[in-house]
């Protein structure tokens, strides 16, 4: 990875990306689910790549080298610790499209999942009786890629994009994408949905309000 590449892009487009962050934002604030603060994308430059580059590498047991592969070829990443969302630079241009749209839209899926599990999920294990097997399929599935997925497919219904789901998360998806159980668990994904936001915002509710009320069946 050339890191001279990091300090080349469009600070216009930089600036148009954040603009789509806060929009999707703005759809999913008018949920109850959703009281999260807003946050920005800024560059994938070389520093973020070495850090986020030796934690893949760690955690997936990888060459380095291949580490920082992935990491250029997926664009954009959710920075969980710093809450913000990092961009390569050669996903930085002008004008943005909705590639770069859809992008940040499956890490605007990722950021909503952590969210999910710190202010909804871990307080009702917290405070109630719950299964664990369910709630370690929940936790497993609102952390995956395939509700990064789905929610940016969500995105676009709302928003007027042509999202695509990457169905291949739904069987042999490739070995990184199993760090951590970052493939849904079975019973949850579906590529096949048809809804928007408020839609999917509604049977995160659902499953959750089910998980207190003893449901373990996410079939």
């Amino acid at each position: 990875m050339d890191q001279n590449s990091h300090t080349k892009y469009s600070q216009e487009a930089l600036h148009e990306l954040t603009e789509w962050v806060q929009t999707v934002h703005s759809e999913l604030d008018s949920s109850k689910l959703f009281d999260y603060p807003e946050t920005d994308a800024r560059p994938l430059d070389a520093e973020y790549s070495r850090e986020i580059g030796k934690y893949i590498s760690d955690q997936c047991r990888r060459d380095y080298t291949a580490a920082l592969f992935f990491l250029d070829s997926i664009k954009t990443i959710y920075h969980v610790e710093e809450d913000f969302f990092l961009v390569a630079s050669d996903a930085i241009q002008n004008p943005p499209t909705e590639f770069e749209q859809g992008l940040l839209s499956h890490e605007q899926g990722h950021r909503m999942g952590y969210k999910i599990v710190d202010n909804h999920l871990d307080p009702i294990i917290e405070n109630r009786e719950v299964s664990e097997e369910a709630s370690g399929i929940l936790r497993n599935y609102f952390l995956s890629d395939n509700f990064a997925e789905r929610t940016k497919v969500a995105v676009g219904n709302s928003l007027g994009c042509d999202f695509t789901y990457f169905e291949s998360l739904q069987g042999e998806a490739p070995t990184v994408y199993r760090l951590k159980d970052r493939v849904g668990p079975e019973e949850l994904v579906d590529p096949d949905r048809d809804e928007d936001l408020d839609e999917l915002l509604d049977d995160v509710e659902r499953m959750l309000i089910e998980l207190s009320e003893g449901v373990q069946d996410w079939a």
